[in-house]
């Protein structure tokens, strides 16, 4: 954790340009207005972009199995579009409900947690 910002030193590079690495989000519901789960994967790209991202797990929340297959379907279809070599590549997805414990479900609608199925994990995976 950075305590004292005042240890670094700071670079006035002049308007010139800086290459640095990418960072990886790994969780990432959305961004500029529209969300993964059923959104415009191009325009989360771009604002992902902006934050210095350059490549990112889409996150999904517990939902209808047929918005998840959309959104996977959206996701292909934007990395296979060619987009993804000038802005940040979708690198994989998250999903993060249907099958968790009514407990512990957090914000997770209801309605969407059911059990594990065998047969429904190996259609989506």
């Amino acid at each position: 954790m950075i305590s004292d910002v005042k240890k670094f030193k700071i670079l006035d590079l002049e308007g010139k340009y800086f290459l640095a690495p990418g960072l990886i989000d790994i969780h990432t519901h959305g961004g500029g207005g529209e969300d993964c789960l059923g959104g415009e994967i191009e325009v989360i790209s771009k604002y992902k972009l902006k934050q210095g991202v350059t490549g990112y797990l889409a996150t999904l929340v517990a939902s209808p199995l047929e918005l998840i297959y959309e959104s996977f379907e959206s996701i292909k279809n934007f990395n296979k579009s060619g987009k993804d070599l000038l802005l940040p590549k979708v690198l994989g997805v998250h999903i993060e409900g249907n099958y968790l414990s009514e407990k512990y479900k957090g914000a997770q609608i209801l309605k969407y947690l059911r059990k594990p199925d065998v047969n429904e994990c190996r259609e989506i995976i």
